[in-house]
C-alpha cells in the first residue's frame, strides 16, 4: 500500500485487515473458552467449521492485494519505459539538429 497507494489498493487492503481482525476476534473468543470445552468444539465445531471461511478470506484478499500490486508495478514500468524513450528520442533530435548547425 505503501508503494501504490490507490483508492483501490487502500480499499482492498482495508478489506484484507479487516478479515484479519475477525479472525484474531474468533482466535480469541476460541481461546478463552478453556480445555474442556476445546476438546467438545473439536468434535462439534473442527477447524473447518470454526475457522476455515476466514482464513479462505484472508487468503482471498492476500491474493487480491498481490494481483493489484503486480499490474500496478506493470503500468509503473511501461511508463518508465514510455518516459525513457520520450528522452532518448529528444535526445537523438538534439544531437541531429547540433550536427546540422555545425
Amino acid at each position: 500500500m505503501i508503494l501504490y497507494p490507490t483508492d483501490a489498493m487502500k480499499s482492498l487492503v482495508a478489506t484484507l485487515y479487516a478479515h484479519i481482525i475477525k479472525f484474531v476476534q474468533r482466535a480469541a473468543n476460541w481461546y478463552k473458552e478453556g480445555k474442556m470445552k476445546h476438546m467438545l468444539s473439536a468434535i462439534a465445531r473442527p477447524y473447518k467449521l470454526r475457522f476455515k471461511d476466514i482464513v479462505d478470506d484472508i487468503s482471498e484478499a492476500a491474493r487480491r492485494v498481490d494481483r493489484m500490486a503486480a499490474s500496478l508495478s506493470m503500468a509503473e514500468q511501461r511508463e518508465m519505459h514510455l518516459k525513457q524513450h520520450d528522452t532518448h528520442t529528444i535526445v537523438t533530435e538534439m544531437r541531429r539538429f547540433l550536427k546540422g548547425v555545425w
